[in-house]
C-alpha cells in the first residue's frame, strides 16, 4: 500500500502567498484564514460562521472570449469561457461576505451543470456539492487588496481537467470584528 504524505497547508501557502508573508497570514481573524484555504464550499462556511442562509447573486454573465491566455485553464486568447461575478450575501441581513469573479470552461463541465449555471443563481461549489460531481480545488493565489479586502485564486479540477478558474474576496472589516 502507497502512502501519501501531505505538508499541508503550510507548504501550500508559501507558493501562494503573493507578498510572501506568512505572518500577515497569521494574523488574520481564524475564519478568514479558514475561508481562504478551504477547499469546500464557502457559501456553507459562511452560512455556519455568521448563522444565516446566504444567496449567491449574479451580477454578471456572460459568455466571451479571453482577452489574453488563462494558463490556469489551459486555454488560449480568444477561447470561450463563461465570464461570471457573484456577490454572496446574508438573506436576512442583506450584508455582502463575500465577491466571485469566474471563468468557466463550457467543455470541462458535464451539459446539465452548465445549463444550471446558465439558468440559475446558484454558486458553482452549490452545483458541483448537489450533483455529486468529484472535483478538486487547487488555490492559486491569495492576496491582500490595498488594505481592506484579502483575496484568493483557485481553479476546480473535474474530471482531472483545469474547468473552473475562481477569484473570491472577502472584506477584513466584516472578519476583524
Amino acid at each position: 500500500m502507497q502512502a501519501f504524505e501531505t505538508a499541508g497547508v503550510w507548504a501550500d501557502l508559501a507558493d501562494i502567498l503573493e507578498d510572501k508573508r506568512p505572518a500577515a497570514f497569521l494574523a488574520l481573524p481564524p475564519i478568514l484564514r479558514v475561508l481562504l484555504t478551504t477547499d469546500g464550499t464557502v457559501t456553507k462556511t459562511l452560512e455556519a460562521y455568521f448563522c444565516e442562509r446566504v444567496e449567491v447573486r449574479r451580477v454578471a454573465q456572460r459568455l466571451q472570449p479571453l482577452g489574453q491566455a488563462l494558463p490556469a485553464l489551459e486555454l488560449g486568447e480568444g477561447a470561450e469561457v463563461l465570464g461570471r461575478r457573484v456577490q454572496l450575501c446574508g438573506a436576512t441581513s442583506d450584508r455582502l461576505y463575500a465577491q466571485a469573479e469566474s471563468f468557466i470552461c463550457p467543455q470541462a463541465l458535464p451539459e446539465a451543470h452548465f445549463q444550471a449555471l446558465l439558468e440559475g443563481s446558484m454558486g458553482i461549489g452549490e452545483i458541483i456539492r448537489e450533483s455529486g460531481l468529484e472535483s478538486y480545488r487547487k488555490l492559486v493565489a491569495m492576496n491582500l487588496l490595498g488594505d481592506q479586502d484579502m483575496q484568493r485564486a483557485y481553479v476546480i479540477v473535474i474530471g482531472g481537467r483545469p474547468a473552473i478558474w475562481v477569484s473570491e474576496s472577502f472584506p477584513l472589516a466584516l472578519f476583524s470584528s
